[in-house]
């Protein structure tokens, strides 16, 4: 085989995902996004996923093969009074085993067309971390293939699982490092959303698997709407929120300063969010000044209606925790809107949000400026110093990552076959 007929081929990519629209969730926003980015820059991109039903505004020279996962069983179980919370507890050991109803169908479809194309990049994006499985099977019917394994969040590593029995967890980071070393190892590199996880990943797999960065990041750039009720102002955090998470901080705060401003009508809303009944009935305690208000859930065509009402998204660390940032992170840049981060993880999240110029430092600033009938605007950077958190950013990382792999692939064939 020659280097110049090899340099000529067309690199196929295969992205294997379980969410993928028109599922409405930060996985099925990451994978959508590359495709309609990586079909710039490839000629041929396949998608394999969960049948979601119709998909909207599929990106040119992109093909995308539904499979049909019997999966009713398990969401029933998931969403049953009672079994959810312990669900969620036990997510890590679950997962992993849960898709095997659908398992035959998706190895079926991407082994027929593994072995049809030449030169296929393999990205598998969790999770449900089941999917590396599927990875580590074809890599061993397909020894050449390249695979990049993405983790999104890391897996047995990870610091917010939490259980109050010491042989359960034991037990479960035993159980779920297992599958991932053994599942992993026949990767060619693996991604993640930032250095920390990274570190932490690589760590599990005694560093001999390259590991790299792509931030989650946003879509585009929306037009900065300033509510115009100046005699109120609506903070809002939207989305899961996690026990090792103190937004009584973040509300204590909030309280202090809007007790200066009595005829300023103060709204917090906390939307999507779980709380039991003791932790709301802390945070009422707390909210004296405050109009406090929990929202079940919204349908994302309402939430973008409600956020554009609202002054203050807020955030707040995960405890002691490093390197998480969520996803709503890059949502909130694309609305040009200040961000209450208290308490600050001081680490990626303070960086993030101070850089992209979104984090407000002074409350008192937003309700000084409501005083004077006046629209507060945040020292938000500029469109060009944005982009690198978007997602076509991000997925230009990937492109690099994938013509990385394909080289190093190509040289090392070309060495075997003199």
């Amino acid at each position: 085989m020659s280097e110049n007929h090899s340099l000529n081929k067309e690199i196929q990519v295969l992205l294997i995902a379980y969410y993928f629209p028109p599922s409405n969730s930060t996985a099925s926003d990451r994978t959508y996004y590359w495709l309609k980015f990586l079909q710039k820059s490839f000629a041929n991109i396949t998608v394999i996923c969960k049948d979601w039903g119709s998909i909207e505004n599929l990106p040119e020279k992109t093909a995308v093969s539904q499979i049909s996962i019997d999966d009713k069983a398990f969401k029933k179980f998931g969403i049953k009074p009672g079994i959810k919370k312990i669900y969620k507890q036990f997510s890590p050991i679950i997962e992993p085993l849960w898709l095997l109803q659908g398992e035959d169908e998706l190895m079926k479809a991407a082994d027929q067309f593994i072995s049809t194309h030449e030169n296929v990049v393999l990205i598998t994006s969790s999770s449900p971390y089941s999917l590396f499985k599927i990875g580590y099977l074809l890599k061993d019917r397909h020894p050449k293939l390249s695979w990049i394994a993405d983790y999104r969040d890391e897996w047995s590593s990870r610091e917010l699982v939490n259980f109050k029995i010491p042989v359960v967890s034991t037990l479960l980071i035993k159980w779920t490092e297992y599958l991932e070393k053994k599942w992993v190892s026949r990767a060619t590199c693996f991604t993640t959303v930032s250095d920390v996880l990274a570190h932490r990943i690589a760590e599990v797999h005694s560093n001999k698997i390259p590991g790299y960065v792509i931030e989650n990041g946003y879509d585009r750039l929306r037009e900065r709407q300033s509510p115009s009720d100046h005699s109120q102002i609506q903070f809002a955090y939207t989305g899961n929120v996690y026990k090792v998470q103190n937004f009584e901080k973040n509300l204590s705060e909030i309280n202090k300063v809007a007790r200066n401003y009595p005829q300023i009508r103060t709204i917090v809303s906390f939307v999507g969010g779980s709380f039991s009944a003791q932790r709301k009935r802390k945070m009422n305690q707390l909210a004296e000044h405050i109009d406090l208000r929990f929202i079940d859930h919204m349908l994302r065509k309402d939430l973008d209606a409600f956020n554009q009402d609202v002054d203050v998204f807020m955030m707040a660390a995960y405890g002691d925790i490093k390197g998480y940032q969520s996803s709503k992170i890059y949502y909130y840049i694309s609305m040009k809107k200040p961000v209450f981060l208290c308490p600050s993880d001081d680490d990626v999240m303070e960086e993030i949000l101070t850089d992209s110029g979104i984090k407000l430092n002074d409350l008192r600033a937003i309700y000084e400026a409501k005083v004077e009938s006046k629209t507060f605007i945040s020292n938000i950077a500029s469109e060009e110093l944005l982009h690198k958190y978007s997602r076509e950013a991000g997925t230009e990382k990937l492109k690099k990552i994938i013509n990385n792999i394909t080289k190093s692939a190509d040289k090392m064939h070309i060495t075997q076959s003199k």
